[in-house]
């Protein structure tokens, strides 16, 4: 039976491999992460002519975080076979007689893992089926002269010579798999990346233990109060305030609330637990978050509100107005007493003319006039006038008020720049009553940790590399 070994690969330790290399190195890797591509070099410098490297050199593969571009451009022009693979993804190796394939996970969506987990990324195979499947990918010319016939090697580990000629002819009839590459292709994959740098690869991964975790939530609920409302009166209707050197008086009067309007008091109340506690602030930065399962929930509440809107708002709204009667009354007596004592029997006479210019209204104050009205006469007459004048401010101001609206915008998490320790710790702060969600948080507490200092052992299956 074919030997197939699972075993964990990491980069350093594929690194050293290559260093110790005596006949032949070839790679075949979406990328080259940090460190291989020295190696490499330093491995063609000793074996001229038996290094190959294919690899893919899309602008995505460095975004995603397969490798570095910085280690392909390090590893370009120094005279070792280079060849592009587009969409390579699944990697393999064929060291002198060690031959294997791996897998390179992206550095956005996973970090190294915890050492005293035992990954597996690699099998160790027989070397023919690496042989077949660098011909499946990379068959050519350079291929040709990095498996030449070697003395040094066993049969087991080389090319049968009929299946060498014959994937030599096919390799000189079929369009290349995997050619040369460039500088135009480095060219352009380095434009794309300084364009649209790759991300954080920790910071992303940390956003990402969240991202199934929470929501972000804005709670908002407007026009929803009553108790500070006024009306203006009009300047003629309070002479005596007037305006003493630069102080202007004061011409508007708060209105009390004598009716019930625990409706919209409910509505607020529920609206603050919705925020606080269904949802919870961390704080600046941060801003307010909801566990991602308690979405129904919150949503559930969010109609009911809403529904309390369309209930009580109105029956708030009757029962603020009627309560305005007596405070209305309060305030035409005050306007009228200043309008009586200010002002004289013509002024009162002209201050009733109708502003209209309906001829039967004109009229019938001529005809008014005429009757020489006495003193109290007029002072019904303008208490009437001013009492119409307040209501008209009282109906112009209640058509102001608008419904109360619960505004709630809920989007995904992401967070670009954080302290994850900090994070965490208002989190559980924040919600100390759900007492499942720090075991949670701890088991994940791993993600994107480096190895521990003056360690030559990583944490995982691939050493941290820098963006770009």
């Amino acid at each position: 039976m074919p030997r197939a070994v699972p075993e964990c690969l990491t980069m350093s330790n594929l690194a050293k491999s290559v260093v110790s290399a005596q006949t032949r190195v070839i790679l075949a890797l979406p990328s080259l992460t940090e460190g291989l591509g020295a190696a490499l070099v330093a491995a063609h410098d000793r074996l001229p002519g038996r290094v190959l490297v294919v690899v893919d050199p899309d602008e995505r593969v460095y975004r995603i975080g397969y490798g570095t571009f910085k280690e392909i451009k390090d590893a370009y022009g120094k005279g070792m076979h280079l060849l592009a693979r587009h969409g390579l993804r699944l990697g393999c190796g064929l060291i002198d007689e060690e031959a294997f394939f791996l897998t390179q996970p992206p550095q956005l969506v996973e970090a190294p893992t915890d050492p005293e987990v035992h990954a597996v990324n690699a099998v160790y195979v027989e070397p023919q089926i690496v042989l077949a499947f660098l011909r499946g990918i990379a068959n050519g010319p350079e291929l040709d002269d990095v498996l030449s016939p070697d003395p040094e090697l066993s049969s087991e580990a080389r090319e049968d010579i009929l299946d060498r000629l014959a994937n030599s002819k096919n390799a000189d009839l079929e369009a290349p798999k995997a050619l040369p590459i460039t500088d135009e292709v480095l060219a352009v994959t380095q434009t794309s990346l300084a364009m649209a740098p790759p991300m954080d690869f920790q910071v992303h991964r940390q956003s990402m233990v969240y991202t199934s975790l929470l929501l972000y939530v804005v709670v908002e609920l407007t026009a929803c109060r009553l108790d500070n409302r006024e009306i203006v009166v009009n300047k003629a209707l309070l002479p005596l305030l007037g305006e003493k050197a630069d102080i202007v008086g004061r011409r508007s009067f708060q209105l009390k609330v004598d009716g019930d309007l625990s409706g919209l008091a409910e509505i607020r109340r529920r609206t603050d637990i919705l925020r606080t506690k269904t949802a919870r602030s961390l704080g600046k930065p941060y801003g307010t978050v909801l566990l991602r399962r308690d979405l129904d929930v919150f949503e559930a509440e969010r109609k009911a509100i809403e529904a309390l809107i369309e209930l009580n708002h109105p029956e708030a709204i009757r029962a603020f107005k009627d309560g305005l009667a007596p405070q209305v009354e309060d305030i035409r007596h005050i306007c009228l007493e200043q309008c009586l004592h200010t002002m004289n029997d013509q002024d009162i006479i002209q201050a009733l003319r109708p502003q209209t210019k309906d001829k039967k209204e004109l009229a019938r104050w001529e005809r008014w006039k005429e009757t020489r009205p006495s003193r109290p006469d007029m002072a019904v007459q303008l208490g009437d006038r001013i009492q119409e004048a307040l209501w008209n401010n009282v109906n112009q101001m209640m058509r102001q008020l608008t419904k109360p609206k619960l505004e709630v915008t809920i989007r995904e998490f992401t967070l670009q720049q954080m302290n994850e320790d900090e994070f965490r710790g208002r989190l559980l702060d924040a919600f100390y009553d759900k007492k499942d969600l720090a075991p949670f948080l701890e088991d994940r507490a791993v993600i994107g940790k480096k190895a521990k200092e003056g360690s030559d052992d990583t944490l995982g299956v691939f050493d941290e590399d820098p963006a770009f």
